[in-house]
């Protein structure tokens, strides 16, 4: 309790006991001393009291309203682990569609070519894909500058990227009419090859006619 506080009560109860005091009953039937008690017995009531209020003042200032911590989190963060990239799509980057790709006996092939005839052509380069070579007992199919793997059903990327069977050569036996090849091109593309037609074996001018599909983006 404040100092100035405790003094206004204590001048406050004596001036009241002071008047009670002046009353004639009082004056006239009960000493000074009596009538001074009452004046001291007024005066600590006034500042008892004065103290409870106050300190009740305090109390309630101490005590008031709790608020509510606002929280300074970024609204735009995300809870849980952030999102695992997601891989580049495949897409198809060239088909032969509806018409096939002929090769002569001893031509190549380059399957990442964009040329319209795939950069057909009987001399080496340095990046031939496939060669068709059916002179004499040799291979039929030789990746030059790529790896072949064959497949028992219809390549699709997925596929041709699990397989691990990959190799340099297909033999002569195997080159025929049906059979279907996973590549993997110069430029480490995937491409299906399928043979659709062969020409007889031992004929001048043999050739094979391919359908092929080359898929992006190529494997890192």
């Amino acid at each position: 309790m404040s100092v100035a506080y405790a003094i206004s009560a204590a001048v406050v109860a004596a001036l009241l006991g002071w008047a009670i005091n002046q009353l004639p009953p009082l004056k006239d039937n009960f000493p000074a001393w009596l009538r001074l008690g009452v004046v001291v017995v007024l005066v600590v009531i006034s500042v008892v009291i004065a103290d409870r209020l106050n300190g009740d003042q305090q109390v309630t200032n101490q005590t008031g309203p709790k608020t509510t911590p606002t929280s300074t989190s970024n609204p735009d963060q995300s809870l849980g682990p952030a999102p695992i990239p997601s891989t580049s799509p495949t897409s198809v980057r060239r088909s032969t569609g509806a018409d096939l790709l002929t090769l002569s006996e001893g031509y190549f092939a380059d399957f990442d070519s964009e040329q319209p005839d795939w950069d057909v052509s009987d001399s080496r380069y340095g990046k031939e894909d496939l060669q068709f070579s059916a002179g004499g007992v040799g291979d039929i199919l030789v990746g030059l500058h790529s790896e072949m793997a064959l497949m028992s059903q219809e390549p699709t990327y997925e596929s041709c990227r699990a397989t691990t069977s990959y190799g340099a050569r297909i033999g002569l036996g195997e080159a025929r009419a049906g059979l279907m090849l996973c590549v993997k091109t110069s430029e480490k593309r995937l491409a299906s090859v399928v043979i659709v037609k062969r020409s007889s074996q031992n004929v001048p001018n043999e050739q094979v006619q391919l359908r092929v599909t080359v898929w992006d983006p190529p494997l890192e």
